[in-house]
C-alpha cells in the first residue's frame, strides 16, 4: 500500500500502525498523514488492507479488528474516539431503503437542524452534486435504492456534507461506474477537496 499526497500542515497523522484482523497483523504503517485540504490517494493492490486501514481511521470496523500505534487528529493524539467528524462511503454506497428525503433527513436530525432548513440544505447539496437536474422536481419521493451507482455514491456524498463532517473518506467510488459518471465524480471530489480533506482508495 502506497500513499500520494501534498505536502502540508499534518491534519491528521498516524505512526507506528499495526493493523490486526483475528490477532494477526495485516497493515503496516510506518508514517502517513493528511492535509488540512485537497485529495490523498491510497494506492495498491488488491488485498493489500488500503479498505481496513480507512475503517480503523473512520473507526467504523468490526470487532475482529484491532490496531495499536498513534493517530493525532488536529495535534492531539486520538484516545478511544475520534476527535474528527468522518463521512465514509463505501465502494458499494449504502443508502436507507427509503426516498431520498428520508435518506437526506437523517443528517439533519442528528445534528439538531430545524425542520424548516430541511428542504433548502437538502436542495443546496442535490444541486451542487448535479442531482436535482437528473432527479426533477419529485426528488422528495424517489426511492433511494432505485437510484443509479453513480446517484447512489453522489446521495451518500451530500450525507456526509449535510453532517458536516470533517473528512471524507472514499472507497473505490468510481471502481464500478462508467466513464461519463467516473468523470462527475472525480469532479464532484476536487470540488469538496477544497474545504476539507479527501481520502481516496
Amino acid at each position: 500500500m502506497s500513499v500520494i499526497h501534498l505536502p502540508a500542515e499534518h491534519f491528521i497523522s498516524v505512526s507506528d500502525l499495526e493493523i490486526r484482523i483475528n490477532g494477526q497483523p495485516r497493515v503496516c504503517v510506518d508514517w502517513f498523514s493528511i492535509p488540512e485540504k485537497g485529495v490523498t490517494a491510497i494506492l495498491g493492490p488488491s488485498g493489500c488492507g488500503k479498505s481496513t486501514f480507512l475503517r480503523v481511521l473512520s473507526g467504523i470496523h468490526d470487532q475482529d479488528i484491532s490496531y495499536s500505534g498513534t493517530v493525532t487528529e488536529r495535534g492531539c493524539r486520538r484516545q478511544g474516539g475520534s476527535l474528527l467528524r468522518y463521512a465514509m462511503v463505501w465502494q458499494v454506497p449504502t443508502v436507507f431503503p427509503c426516498s431520498v428525503w428520508d435518506n437526506l433527513k437523517i443528517p439533519l436530525r442528528k445534528r439538531g437542524i430545524p425542520r424548516k432548513q430541511w428542504r433548502g440544505r437538502m436542495e443546496e447539496q442535490l444541486e451542487r452534486l448535479g442531482l436535482a437536474r437528473e432527479l426533477g422536481a419529485e426528488w422528495p419521493r424517489v426511492r433511494a435504492g432505485k437510484l443509479s451507482g453513480g446517484q447512489r455514491q453522489r446521495l451518500c456524498m451530500a450525507m456526509g456534507v449535510l453532517m458536516n463532517s470533517e473528512v471524507l473518506l472514499l472507497d473505490e467510488p468510481t471502481s464500478a461506474l462508467d466513464p461519463a459518471a467516473t468523470e462527475g465524480i472525480e469532479e464532484i471530489v476536487s470540488e469538496l477537496s477544497r474545504e476539507r480533506p479527501v481520502l481516496i482508495v
